[in-house]
């Protein structure tokens, strides 16, 4: 068990590692922005049309880091930050789910 969460530790440590890839990669090839992060308008610029939906949610969810900071590592640590967050809220969801299974675990149900 210990082994496989080491590993799921290392993918998700690499997979952070390699986020500004989606920064760079667009540049390398001569394209604008980074991969997937196009607002609805841009999205209608580069491909001639944007789904009623996306420009009727547009302005719903603003980034509580929106910009990354600073450059490439601005966006390695959004990615981290990330990962931490999502990781410190599974692991706290997983502990509530465990300590109710472990409650439950001592009682006896009655047969009808």
């Amino acid at each position: 068990m210990r082994l496989k969460r080491k590993n799921l530790w290392t993918a998700l440590l690499i997979l952070a590692l390699l986020t500004p890839l989606g920064i760079w990669v667009p540049r390398f090839f001569g394209a604008e922005g980074a991969w997937g992060e196009w607002s609805w308008r841009e999205l209608e610029r580069l491909t001639g049309y944007a789904p009623a939906g996306l420009k009727r949610l547009n302005g719903l969810w603003k980034a509580p880091a929106a910009g990354y900071g600073k450059g490439y590592l601005g966006y390695l640590a959004s990615a981290l930050a990330g990962v931490l967050i999502v990781a410190a809220l599974s692991f706290a969801v997983g502990k509530l789910i465990a300590g109710r299974r472990d409650l439950n675990a001592g009682k006896r149900t009655r047969k009808k």
